[in-house]
Protein backbone atom coordinates (compact mmCIF):
# COMPACT_ATOMS: atom_id res chain seq x y z
CA UNK A 1 0.00 0.00 0.00
CA UNK A 2 1.32 3.65 -0.89
CA UNK A 3 1.73 5.72 2.42
CA UNK A 4 2.16 9.46 2.34
CA UNK A 5 3.44 11.48 4.81
CA UNK A 6 1.01 14.60 5.95
CA UNK A 7 1.89 17.70 7.47
CA UNK A 8 2.26 16.22 10.59
CA UNK A 9 4.66 13.60 9.44
CA UNK A 10 2.66 10.94 10.29
CA UNK A 11 2.47 8.26 7.34
CA UNK A 12 -1.06 8.28 5.50
CA UNK A 13 -2.02 5.31 3.58
CA UNK A 14 -3.33 6.29 -0.24
CA UNK A 15 -6.88 4.79 0.71
CA UNK A 16 -7.16 7.74 3.29
CA UNK A 17 -6.31 10.27 1.07
CA UNK A 18 -8.76 8.81 -1.76
CA UNK A 19 -11.25 9.07 1.00
CA UNK A 20 -10.56 12.43 2.22
CA UNK A 21 -10.68 13.82 -1.23
CA UNK A 22 -14.19 12.53 -1.49
CA UNK A 23 -15.33 13.69 1.48
CA UNK A 24 -14.23 17.22 0.47
CA UNK A 25 -16.12 16.91 -3.45
CA UNK A 26 -19.01 16.06 -1.11
CA UNK A 27 -18.54 18.67 1.04
CA UNK A 28 -17.88 21.58 -1.64
CA UNK A 29 -21.02 20.10 -3.14
CA UNK A 30 -23.07 20.68 -0.22
CA UNK A 31 -21.55 24.22 0.31
CA UNK A 32 -22.28 25.61 -3.47
CA UNK A 33 -25.83 24.38 -2.81
CA UNK A 34 -26.13 26.41 0.29
CA UNK A 35 -24.22 28.82 -0.82
CA UNK A 36 -26.14 29.25 -4.62
CA UNK A 37 -29.04 27.23 -3.93
CA UNK A 38 -31.34 28.63 -1.39
CA UNK A 39 -30.53 32.48 -2.36
CA UNK A 40 -31.51 31.18 -5.95
CA UNK A 41 -34.48 29.33 -4.90
CA UNK A 42 -35.50 32.41 -2.38
CA UNK A 43 -35.26 34.51 -5.14
CA UNK A 44 -37.41 32.83 -7.25
CA UNK A 45 -40.35 32.40 -4.58
CA UNK A 46 -39.91 36.12 -4.21
CA UNK A 47 -40.59 36.24 -7.89
CA UNK A 48 -43.51 33.91 -7.85
CA UNK A 49 -45.22 36.30 -5.29
CA UNK A 50 -45.51 38.89 -7.84
CA UNK A 51 -44.65 42.24 -5.14
CA UNK A 52 -44.09 45.20 -5.87
CA UNK A 53 -40.06 45.61 -7.38
CA UNK A 54 -39.48 47.75 -4.21
CA UNK A 55 -40.71 45.10 -1.92
CA UNK A 56 -38.86 42.57 -3.94
CA UNK A 57 -35.58 44.19 -2.94
CA UNK A 58 -36.50 44.74 0.45
CA UNK A 59 -37.07 41.18 1.12
CA UNK A 60 -34.00 40.46 -0.91
CA UNK A 61 -32.07 43.00 1.21
CA UNK A 62 -33.13 41.28 4.19
CA UNK A 63 -32.36 37.65 3.31
CA UNK A 64 -28.98 39.25 2.03
CA UNK A 65 -28.37 41.09 5.93
CA UNK A 66 -29.82 37.19 7.48
CA UNK A 67 -26.54 35.94 5.54
CA UNK A 68 -24.25 38.62 6.43
CA UNK A 69 -25.44 37.96 10.18
CA UNK A 70 -24.73 34.52 10.13
CA UNK A 71 -21.35 34.72 8.71
CA UNK A 72 -20.76 38.31 11.27
CA UNK A 73 -21.54 35.49 14.49
CA UNK A 74 -19.16 32.92 12.99
CA UNK A 75 -16.41 35.24 12.39
CA UNK A 76 -16.91 36.76 16.10
CA UNK A 77 -17.25 32.82 17.55
CA UNK A 78 -13.87 32.27 15.75
CA UNK A 79 -12.08 35.07 16.54
CA UNK A 80 -13.61 34.86 20.35
CA UNK A 81 -12.43 31.05 20.42
CA UNK A 82 -8.75 31.76 19.60
CA UNK A 83 -7.41 32.83 22.57
CA UNK A 84 -8.82 29.22 23.83
CA UNK A 85 -7.67 25.92 23.52
CA UNK A 86 -8.60 24.09 20.38
CA UNK A 87 -12.00 22.91 19.64
CA UNK A 88 -12.36 19.46 20.17
CA UNK A 89 -13.77 16.95 18.30
CA UNK A 90 -16.95 16.48 20.38
CA UNK A 91 -17.59 20.63 19.93
CA UNK A 92 -17.39 19.94 16.20
CA UNK A 93 -20.14 17.05 16.02
CA UNK A 94 -22.42 19.22 17.82
CA UNK A 95 -21.39 22.08 15.69
CA UNK A 96 -22.25 20.20 12.54
CA UNK A 97 -25.28 18.98 13.82
CA UNK A 98 -26.52 22.52 14.50
CA UNK A 99 -25.90 23.06 11.18
CA UNK A 100 -27.69 20.38 9.65
CA UNK A 101 -30.71 21.07 11.87
CA UNK A 102 -30.54 25.14 10.56
CA UNK A 103 -29.82 23.77 6.67
CA UNK A 104 -32.80 20.70 7.38
CA UNK A 105 -35.25 23.53 8.72
CA UNK A 106 -34.34 25.96 6.21
CA UNK A 107 -35.24 23.33 3.47
CA UNK A 108 -38.62 22.14 5.29
CA UNK A 109 -40.05 25.44 5.71
CA UNK A 110 -39.02 26.25 2.00
CA UNK A 111 -40.79 23.20 0.55
CA UNK A 112 -43.72 22.52 2.73
CA UNK A 113 -44.54 25.82 4.09
CA UNK A 114 -43.55 28.84 0.90
CA UNK A 115 -46.37 30.80 2.29
CA UNK A 116 -43.84 31.66 5.40
CA UNK A 117 -41.63 33.41 3.19
CA UNK A 118 -43.67 36.34 1.91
Amino acid sequence: MSRHTSVTGVAVPARDRCCDAVHLGQRSTCQALCTAGLPALYSQILTMQQLPRWQEYLYLGLSILAYMFDDTLMVLGVVATLAHPKMQEVHGRWLKLLSAVVILALGLVMLLRPEWLG
